[in-house]
């Protein structure tokens, strides 16, 4: 019976070591970089993750770790930077007048409603053209420039409408408007009888409909003088090329980040240009595959172009623009910026404790933390936690590249049948000798 037991005993050890998948250490990961301020014990922190380090992550954020200076594995938990909290109000009409091609509005800011630094306009009316001067008053007497941009809807002949002005921020409790119309009027078109086959059909004429305003908001972010909801990098005087379609290419190199916006900055006066997002994992011409495009444009009257695409995209390795010009001479690019929704770890500090950030291995497995459950991703909360940052990242000395993860499970599946077969082999010699001892 020893000797049998001692066998099934190594048969299951070796059972459960195939299985084993070993907690990370600080030497899986590439590289690392401490935390350096004084952290504040057993109270949540919160660690904006720069680009070094998602650049040399997975898309999941499996290969981040944090330790503290005994090695032992701190839980923590990565939340996206969530969109501030807007607040919006109506403004309230305190008179309108018009003459020929201008209008001119007062409006007063309700009471206990606080600054704004944007209006939107909200109005049915189609094919229109409107440049807005705004003034602001404390007393009502006096009047000081504000802002002035453009109001304009084309959706008659091109999908492209634009209701907002942004401002500087301002408390004034009364502005005022006055919209100067850059289009010409529309004339009535006048109604036609038709008679055919002794038949009087009536066709009424087209009637031009007044512009109408339905409303007027006034919107602010909730705190922002604390809150940054995105990253950014730029790539200045990007090298471009020109495909075989007369197609403007613009390629960013290997960027392995999740992109949310692209804008650009062009140096054409007026320009309407359709802009695509190419990506790919390897840096060969034909590996890149489209994602997401949208349309970049300046039209005159506008103070400032639309040149921002919202792209909303997961880590990719290589990227690169491509700008359709149609027939068009290429546009004069000058940088091209790319923006990332900010992603914040949180944890929680020992007291007299130094903490070091490790990542890069896409190897390991994601951690299951509880703090996912603890720490929700309730923007107000989140944000009054202390900001720590992190010093330089540099590679990990002593870094130890582990077996593939692939390489890991086929070693596994090999294992086990290794063991399944051994205990077969084992339990049928045993059954060969007790049957030999029965039948003695």
């Amino acid at each position: 019976m020893n000797g049998r037991s001692l066998l099934l005993s190594v048969f299951a050890a070796l059972f459960t070591l195939a299985g084993v998948v070993n907690a990370a250490q600080p030497t899986d990961f590439r590289f690392f970089s401490t935390i350096a301020e004084e952290l504040p014990a057993q109270t949540p922190v919160r660690l904006p993750l720069p680009r070094e380090v998602i650049a040399a992550t997975s898309n999941d954020f499996a290969d981040v770790r944090v330790f503290d200076e005994t090695g032992l594995e701190t839980p923590y938990v990565i939340h996206e930077q969530r969109e501030a909290p807007r607040t919006a109000f109506t403004f309230t009409v305190l008179s309108y007048h018009q003459t020929e091609a201008v209008e001119e509005i007062v409006l007063e800011r309700p009471k206990d409603t606080g600054p704004i630094q944007e209006l939107a306009f909200f109005t049915s009316a189609r094919d229109f053209k409107k440049s807005v001067h705004v003034m602001a008053s404390r007393d009502f007497i006096s009047w000081r420039d504000i802002g002035m941009d453009t109001i304009f809807d084309f959706s008659s002949r091109i999908d492209l409408r634009h209701a907002r002005v942004a401002l500087p921020e301002t408390e004034a409790p009364y502005l005022k408007l006055v919209l100067h119309d850059e289009t010409s009027p529309q004339p009535d078109s006048p109604d036609a009888r038709v008679y055919y086959d002794g038949v009087e059909v009536f066709l009424p004429g087209k009637r031009t409909k007044p512009f109408r305003i339905d409303r007027i908001e006034g919107r602010a972010d909730a705190f922002p003088e604390t809150f940054r909801r995105y990253d950014h990098t730029m790539f200045t005087n990007p090298q471009v090329t020109t495909d075989e379609n007369r197609n403007t290419i613009v390629p960013l190199g290997q960027v392995n980040l999740p992109i949310a916006e692209i804008a650009l900055t062009v140096e054409n006066v007026y320009y309407h240009r359709r802009v695509e997002l190419w990506a790919a994992e390897s840096e060969q011409k034909n590996a890149y595959r489209f994602l997401a495009g949208g349309t970049v444009y300046k039209i005159p009257g506008m103070n400032k172009p639309e040149n921002t695409l919202q792209v909303q995209q997961s880590q990719r390795q290589y990227l690169q623009l491509k700008i359709i010009n149609g027939d068009n001479p290429p546009l004069r690019l000058q940088q091209v910026e790319l923006a990332w929704v900010r992603r914040n770890l949180y944890f929680i500090p020992e007291a007299g404790q130094r903490y070091k950030l490790y990542f890069g291995n896409p190897q390991v497995t994601t951690p299951n933390y509880e703090l996912k459950h603890i720490l929700q991703a309730e923007p107000r909360t989140l944000n009054q936690y202390v900001a720590v940052s992190l010093g330089a990242v540099r590679s990990n000395p002593d870094y130890r590249p582990s077996v593939s993860r692939s390489a890991r499970e086929k070693f596994e599946r090999i294992a086990f049948i290794t063991v399944i077969l051994l205990l077969v082999c084992g339990m049928s010699l045993w059954l060969y000798r007790l049957l030999r001892r029965i039948s003695v």
